[in-house]
């Protein structure tokens, strides 16, 4: 549980300065450190967030463009609510309203513009229910990206060459769904921030979870598939049939 260690010390943090002023060492007054600190809290899921992300580049997964935004967008943010909070910004009423909203759009119109991974062809949708593979097709290396819902990639009728390909999956909410044929030689490394995977035989479920899976002739398999799956918030499902 790496991802949570921001998160478990901040709790250490906070329980060491209620416990001091349970003794009468310090004067905290809880409600002031709330109203005028809990943006720090954006602060912290962002350098949670960007860790994530810099452990992805560092195994070589592609990350989109959004995944890289997103943490310096909620650290700003958590900045400059707390900025506002403090009075640093002037005596102008800054509404976190406006804020947010400034934010989010800046946000999704990056996410819209994405960025394309060189020698990779990129299949995206914004939202919805998306499903491939009702047909033969020629597998190639492939991203696939949602911001939400439900993704579906049959690979029983996919003709795969003679290498190894790699699929990338990048969902935000919803869920992913792989159909493997039992003959095809796969890797697995998936990950959730909130929710279940289910990778063949292996199950885990909860917070910041992460399966790798591999079969057990991967390195000699003349035709093989390697998944990187990602999803926010969700579950995961890749199973034989």
């Amino acid at each position: 549980m790496e991802s949570m260690r921001v998160w478990a010390l901040a709790a250490i943090a906070l329980g060491c300065g209620l416990l001091l002023d349970a003794l009468g060492i310090v004067d905290l007054s809880i409600g002031r450190l709330i109203i005028v600190y809990w943006p720090v809290l954006l602060v912290m899921w962002g350098v949670q967030k960007a860790a994530r992300v810099s452990h992805l580049i560092q195994m070589g997964r592609t990350v989109p463009v959004r995944a890289k935004v997103g943490p310096i967008a909620l650290m700003a943010l958590g900045v400059l609510l707390v900025a506002r909070n403090l009075g640093w910004l002037g005596e102008g009423n800054v509404s976190f309203w406006r804020l947010g909203t400034a934010f989010l759009l800046i946000y999704l119109g990056i996410a819209l513009l994405g960025d394309r991974p060189k020698g990779k062809q990129v299949i995206s949708s914004f939202a919805g229910e998306v499903y491939y593979g009702e047909s033969p097709f020629a597998l190639d290396d492939t991203l696939y990206t949602m911001m939400a819902g439900e993704l579906r990639l049959d690979l029983t009728q996919a003709i795969v060459p003679n290498r190894e390909v790699v699929l990338e999956f990048s969902l935000g909410a919803g869920e992913i769904e792989v159909l493997v044929p039992t003959d095809l030689a796969v890797s697995v490394h998936a990950h959730t921030g909130v929710g279940d995977l289910t990778i063949f035989d292996v199950q885990a479920s909860g917070i910041s979870r992460d399966i790798v899976w591999s079969s057990p002739d991967y390195a000699a398999a003349t035709r093989r598939v390697k998944m990187s799956v990602e999803i926010k918030m969700g579950d995961v499902v890749i199973r034989h049939v």
